[in-house]
């Protein structure tokens, strides 16, 4: 199978799209059914060089709406997919619109997965990996847009040149940007930087998953993250466990 071999003709020889599929979690929020917060995220894209013209699944989870008794919430927990019956409702109205946007047959497609009950994050990226044939993905949350120029095809070369050494690679964010001094004062180990190619990029390693905007092997989410360890809970988030 071409497409799920990291190291076949797959490196720089093929189309981004032939290489990388992004993935975009939503959830039930209250700002619905605008979907403001997710067009944020997709307008960001141009600081991402390339991803708009890979593949896009956009998962949307699902929520609870009734207690065990049946009984409809009376208020929205929303990171914990509890939804009151107007947030529901909004939430519905939100994922029409965008069941209006996608365009599975296009290239590059938009895929809408509509997931029937709450799964969380994990799991969602999970299902979400099933409609993917590339051998790497980007995950993106809803709630997290680019905020300044990222070179991903150069991060993905560097990936695909050392695929038993980088199966992860997280965009920095606030958290991890001070991160080896985090680990430094905490846990009392120093990490340093290692070459990623031979043109300055530099990786810094990291002692726990973070579930923020990172790149990834397909195939270690499915034999690795989403393995027989169970590694992931069903209804949380992947950082959550993984790395604690």
């Amino acid at each position: 199978d071409q497409a799920c071999g990291a190291n076949d003709k797959t490196s720089s020889e093929l189309p981004l799209r032939k290489r990388l599929t992004v993935i975009l979690t939503t959830s039930a929020v209250g700002r619905h059914p605008s979907t403001d917060l997710l067009d944020e995220v997709l307008a960001s894209f141009q600081l991402a060089e390339g991803i708009q013209s890979c593949d896009l699944i956009i998962v949307c989870d699902g929520c609870r709406t009734a207690d065990e008794k049946g009984e409809a919430y009376r208020n929205s927990k929303f990171r914990a997919g509890i939804v009151d019956p107007a947030s529901a409702v909004n939430y519905e109205a939100y994922k029409a619109i965008l069941r209006e946007r996608a365009a599975p047959k296009a290239v590059p497609a938009v895929r809408l997965l509509e997931l029937d009950s709450r799964q969380g994050f994990g799991f969602a990226v999970k299902a979400a990996l099933e409609l993917v044939t590339t051998p790497y993905v980007i995950v993106v949350q809803h709630d997290r847009p680019f905020t300044r120029p990222a070179n991903i095809p150069r991060l993905l070369e560097a990936m695909e040149n050392a695929p038993d050494r980088f199966k992860y690679v997280g965009l920095p964010t606030s958290t991890t940007s001070g991160h080896r001094y985090h680990v430094l004062s905490k846990y009392g180990l120093r990490i340093d930087a290692v070459p990623a190619d031979d043109k300055g990029l530099e990786f810094v390693p990291l002692v726990q998953w973070y579930d923020s905007t990172h790149l990834c092997q397909t195939e270690h989410y499915r034999k690795f993250v989403f393995g027989p360890r169970k590694l992931v809970v069903r209804g949380g988030f992947i950082e959550d466990k993984l790395g604690q």
